[in-house]
């Protein structure tokens, strides 16, 4: 996983750049949610159509951009596998998030098992419920 050499990062150090990653992308996309569904903080509900296009315009790309990112940290030695299990769990969530952008609200959230992955092995930003 480590890019040019056998360069690892400390699990410690490895947790806490992700999460600034992780925070920093969740971050900006709460931001755009607040810009577009101001009404939200009231408790009104924007519609599916409305949620279906911020999740495919906003929320995917971030979240890709988010796991190239942290795709390019050099995971700690030995953890490889761990934070490829968590990043292909991302993936195949992505994947079905784009094939049905809506499920992003609801029960059976795509990406859910991604964030567990994540929170089990010790982020705290990455895989935050929200």
């Amino acid at each position: 996983m480590a890019c040019g050499g056998d360069e690892f990062l400390s699990k410690k150090e490895y947790l806490k750049r992700g999460d600034a990653i992780c925070a920093k992308g969740d971050k900006e996309i709460d931001r755009e949610a607040k810009e577009e569904f101001p009404d939200a903080a009231e408790g009104k509900q924007p519609g599916e159509k409305k949620l279906t296009e911020f999740a495919r315009d906003v929320v995917i790309p971030n979240v890709e951009d988010q796991l190239e990112k942290l795709r390019d940290l050099p995971a700690p030695e030995g953890d490889e596998d761990k934070v490829s299990e968590i990043y292909d769990a991302a993936d195949d969530g992505l994947q079905d998030l784009k094939e049905d952008p809506k499920r992003l609200v609801t029960e059976d959230e795509p990406l859910a098992e991604a964030n567990k992955k994540a929170r089990d092995y010790g982020f705290k930003e990455c895989g935050a419920e929200s």
